[in-house]
């Protein structure tokens, strides 16, 4: 938590205004690796967050784009990344979580994502 205070006004030193203060948050990035247990964290300042819509049919909620995009995802193969404490290639998880939410959260969501996928999953069936 001290992290993300120290962050946050290291941000706010350089980049204050009234927009800041209405429009920018703080978002969370933990990479924990799966050996070690180390978790490293990364805080980002955010103006807005950009939401992929999660692989389902029907009707999609936000709370469940929400939760799709804070889910945990596994690096793995060519995705691993360096452990700071091994300093190895090694299978990690990631997560996203705010840390700190603006007044007014700006949220856009990614609605060709889906469909692209959709199309690049096709087209690899028919090549």
């Amino acid at each position: 938590m001290q992290k993300a205070v120290e962050s946050w006004k290291r941000y706010i030193r350089s980049e204050d205004s009234t927009i800041v203060d209405v429009f920018v948050g703080q978002l969370r990035s933990s990479l924990r690796c799966t050996s070690c247990d180390h978790v490293s964290v990364t805080l980002d300042p955010f103006w807005d967050l950009s939401l992929p819509i999660p692989a389902r049919s029907g009707t999609v909620k936000l709370s469940q784009c929400l939760e799709h995009f804070t889910r945990e995802e596994v690096l793995d193969g060519d995705e691993k990344p360096t452990c700071s404490k091994c300093q190895m290639r090694r299978k990690c998880t990631k997560s996203f979580s705010i840390q700190k939410f603006p007044k007014i959260l700006v949220i856009r969501i990614l609605f060709f994502t889906h469909i692209l996928m959709n199309i690049y999953s096709y087209r690899k069936h028919i090549l």
